[in-house]
């Protein structure tokens, strides 16, 4: 299956969506399921079912192959899916993580967030990956993780190979990072509250956070949680930002379709993420409403993963991977290096 056929947008039928979006449905619920099977086994799911999703996509697509009749609902799934579960990601956010830091702490973090997204989307280039996988790693490394991804990639035309690619290996050496991360209060004799900045700071997702600060007690979470959400209240500006520079990440042929837009160019999502986010920060929407609704973003984002990785030819992410992976470690060690130097300065 030509990834052409997967990036086209859907048409047809609402019935003609019906089919190839089940089969994401069915997927997305083996991946949760095979998650709760690993955390039963092994204490927690150190591969996410968002990761495990994009696998199994992978793996029926590259074994079997999909009946061109399922390819309008996959695209769906891959598409307005993920869109979807974007924008609901905006109800999460809470102001509270602003409030607790301080404003000093909270510029402090800004400021380390755009500048690892620019030296990770230098050091990407640096390993010969185009414009646009660089800015994924830097954003998911930069930011948080799998959300970052999702929300940066249809703004600068990623595609799904782009996408499997920064999400897998981002999410594998988060793995990694929680495991050994724990390591750094002993070798540097890190009082508590620094290594919760410090966890904060440096690993990508909120549920890895929370994995790597538990050992160490309540207090260490609740800090390290409060400074990894202020990292992903940034994620408002940078898309904002990319709107901007969107025509920048378009290869040559589509370059000129992006200069004929407005020159800010938000798509819906984004514009309905930060919509939610204000009546989140305001309270019109209560933590009552937000838990379900991040709830629904986590589901749908799991069943979008599965039509992604139904777009993903394993050859060409195979000759991407080496140069992913060498990325991807040397923006978790820059963004490690940047939170002791933050730490020093605090």
């Amino acid at each position: 299956m030509s990834r052409s056929a997967l990036v086209k947008p859907a048409s047809g039928s609402a019935w003609s969506l019906l089919p190839g979006l089940l089969l994401c449905v069915a997927v997305g619920v083996a991946a949760a399921l095979l998650g709760l099977l690993e955390a039963r086994l092994f204490g927690r799911a150190w591969l996410e079912p968002l990761v495990i999703a994009i696998l199994l996509g992978m793996l029926l697509a590259n074994s079997w192959g999909v009946p061109r009749s399922l390819q309008p609902g996959i695209r769906f799934g891959a598409k307005t899916v993920l869109d979807i579960a974007v924008a609901l990601l905006g109800a999460t956010l809470s102001i509270a993580a602003l409030e607790t830091l301080g404003a000093v702490a909270v510029l402090m973090i800004a400021a380390m967030v755009f500048v690892a997204l620019a030296g990770g989307f230098l050091l990407g280039r640096m390993f010969g990956l185009n414009r646009r996988l660089a800015m994924l790693i830097s954003a998911g490394n930069a930011i948080c993780g799998n959300s970052a991804i999702a929300a940066v990639a249809p703004i600068i035309g990623a595609d799904e190979e782009e996408i499997a690619a920064a999400i897998s290996l981002t999410a594998l050496l988060g793995v990694v990072t929680v495991l050994l991360l724990p390591i750094a209060v002993y070798v540097f004799s890190l009082p508590l509250p620094r290594y919760a900045l410090l966890s904060g700071l440096t690993v990508y997702a909120v549920p890895q956070v929370i994995a790597a600060a538990a050992p160490f007690g309540t207090a260490t979470v609740t800090l390290a949680t409060f400074v990894k959400l202020a990292r992903v209240l940034m994620l408002g500006p940078l898309t904002l930002l990319l709107s901007l520079l969107a025509p920048h990440f378009a290869d040559p042929e589509k370059a000129q379709s992006y200069k004929a837009r407005p020159r800010l160019f938000l798509p819906w999502f984004i514009l309905a993420f930060l919509a939610l986010a204000v009546c989140r920060w305001t309270g019109l929407i209560g933590p009552a409403l937000a838990q379900p609704l991040g709830l629904a973003s986590n589901w749908l984002a799991v069943v979008a993963m599965a039509g992604l990785g139904f777009g993903v030819r394993l050859k060409s992410l195979s000759e991407v991977g080496p140069r992913v992976a060498g990325a991807t470690i040397l923006v978790n060690a820059m963004m490690a290096c940047l939170a002791l130097g933050m730490l020093a300065l605090l």
